[in-house]
């Protein structure tokens, strides 16, 4: 005699990945939003997560060379003139992508750092970079701006 076995099924997987596409649908919409009008009506479908962003996040990386924004330093008055001119740069940059550096509250977690949070740092609003990492994926990471530096940065 055969019993049947009791099958449960859960939406629970379903519901996750729906909210979580939902919050990066909301992400992608709030970048495409502060893009310049002439930037914005080219700005559509899956080429925005996969090649655009991903491409920003580049660009506003520290860089290398004599123009890179590696250096963790507190006043503009410390930076050579190529990094002064990297650093203009880079906040036109911001500007023109619509992005800002903004300090992350201390009950923030950070993923990369196996869920310790960041205390005093910064992040970019919107949280552009939070959907442009790709699980899996091995790529070339360029140095990260230090903390006290983006501050400048979104002061500039």
């Amino acid at each position: 005699v055969e019993t049947r076995t009791d099958l449960l099924l859960s939406t629970r997987q379903l519901n996750d990945a729906r909210y979580q596409f939902e919050a990066n649908d909301g992400l992608v919409s709030r970048f495409v939003e502060g893009l310049s009008p002439k930037s914005r009506c080219s700005m559509h479908g899956t080429g925005i997560v996969s090649d655009f962003i991903p491409y920003c996040l580049w660009i506003l990386s520290a860089g290398f060379g004599s123009v890179a924004l590696n250096r963790a330093v507190s006043s503009m008055d410390i930076l050579n003139k190529y990094e002064k001119a990297a650093f203009d740069h880079h906040v036109g940059t911001l500007r023109a992508l619509g992005l800002t550096y903004v300090k992350v509250d201390n009950t923030s977690v950070n993923v990369e750092n196996g869920g310790e949070s960041r205390r005093g740092g910064m992040r970019l609003e919107p949280e552009i970079d939070i959907i442009s990492k790709f699980e899996g994926l091995t790529v070339k990471h360029r140095k990260e701006i230090p903390s006290v530096l983006k501050e400048l940065l979104a002061h500039g």
